[in-house]
């Protein structure tokens, strides 16, 4: 017989996996509803859902920024600021790309070192966001080159 602490966890694991297999369709379904939805926008109403998405990527990368520790920002030598905005291309890129959409538009990465991002940001998205000669880009990007003048 396992004893109880064993048991309930292992209750708990089948729980959360029963959760997880449940859930995952609905959540591919809503997905897909969405990008069908977004393509299907009219100009003005495609740029009200950028602009709500971009805000609630912000908040989200501010947000993750928030809960980490000074300590560990001092040791990768960033800036909080800095730190939210890396994150914050990071999940524009990823949903961007998820929804066939730039949300990299106008954004700000002037300094920025996304050498080491993992891959997903693609020329034709960052070439639309606000960088200058400091960007560091991952590997096989290659800068705009209104931004060698900023």
């Amino acid at each position: 017989m396992l004893p109880y602490a064993l048991a309930a966890f292992v209750v708990q694991l089948l729980q959360q996996i029963v959760v997880m297999v449940v859930t995952a369709p609905f959540k591919l379904v809503k997905r897909q509803m969405e990008i069908r939805r977004v393509a299907h926008m009219s100009p003005e109403e495609l740029q009200q859902w950028r602009e709500q998405e971009i805000a609630r990527l912000h908040a989200r990368a501010v947000g993750r920024t928030g809960q980490m520790r000074d300590k560990d920002l001092v040791k990768r030598g960033l800036t909080r600021a800095d730190c939210a905005r890396r994150i914050e291309v990071v999940m524009r890129g990823d949903r961007g790309r998820e929804m066939s959409q730039c949300l990299l538009d106008g954004m700000d990465v002037r300094g920025l070192d996304l050498s080491t991002l993992k891959p997903g940001i693609v020329s034709p998205h960052i070439d639309r966001a606000v960088g200058d000669r400091y960007t560091k880009l991952p590997a096989g990007l290659k800068a705009p080159e209104a931004w060698a003048s900023a």
